[in-house]
């Protein structure tokens, strides 16, 4: 939502007229993306696209979906990618990515990972993790970030990725990051290792 407002806000310039976000929030932006693809083909009505509904989702939920996210929709621009910190409840003793994990194998049903829905990309860097652990991996999905990290907030999960830019908005009353998605370290929590440098080579990016 944050990154739709401010390029709404470049657009009005450029475009020379009132540029509207519209939110259409729930499963995993999924509903959103469907209330575009219903949209006239007039050329007013722009979709923010992401990583979990473009590719993710269709992979995951191929019969779920009423359309093709690859076919029915015209790429315009890429915007960028993101990182996504791995955060736990503050209640854990875990200090690093090996204690959240030694904390899952010693629960008898292991840890709950929230996300955003089915196919979105906390869920599946959880599901990463978790495999490349070797451990079994409880999911929760819920609607929306805020959503998600109220769960965690809450304890009603456990840990869950969140996108590092939206930790300062999201993440208050949050653990600290215990690593971070990618390649590189995360500009925003320089100090936090990677998930390779933690020993687990999810070496993803989130793009928009």
């Amino acid at each position: 939502a944050m990154t739709t407002i401010y390029l709404a806000e470049r657009l009005k310039p450029a475009l020379g007229q009132l540029v509207l976000p519209e939110f259409r929030p729930g499963d995993n932006t999924l509903v959103g993306t469907a209330a575009g693809f219903k949209a006239l083909p007039d050329g007013y009505t722009f979709l923010y696209g992401e990583l979990g509904t473009m590719l993710i989702a269709p992979a995951f939920r191929p019969l779920y979906l009423s359309f093709d996210p690859i076919s029915e929709f015209v790429p315009v621009a890429a915007l960028g990618v993101r990182q996504y910190c791995l955060v736990a409840h503050a209640g854990l003793a875990a200090k690093s990515v090996k204690d959240l994990l030694a904390l899952d194998r010693a629960k008898e049903r292991g840890l709950t990972f929230s996300s955003a829905g089915t196919g979105s990309p906390a869920h599946l860097y959880a599901l990463m993790l978790t495999t490349a652990a070797g451990i079994r991996m409880n999911h929760a999905a819920h609607q929306g970030i805020g959503a998600t990290t109220k769960a965690v907030l809450e304890g009603q999960a456990d840990a869950t990725f969140q996108p590092c830019h939206l930790m300062p908005v999201f993440g208050i009353g949050i653990k600290n990051p215990l690593a971070v998605t990618g390649t590189e370290r995360s500009g925003f929590y320089p100090n936090v290792p990677t998930l390779a440098e933690s020993g687990y080579a999810v070496n993803v990016h989130d793009w928009t």
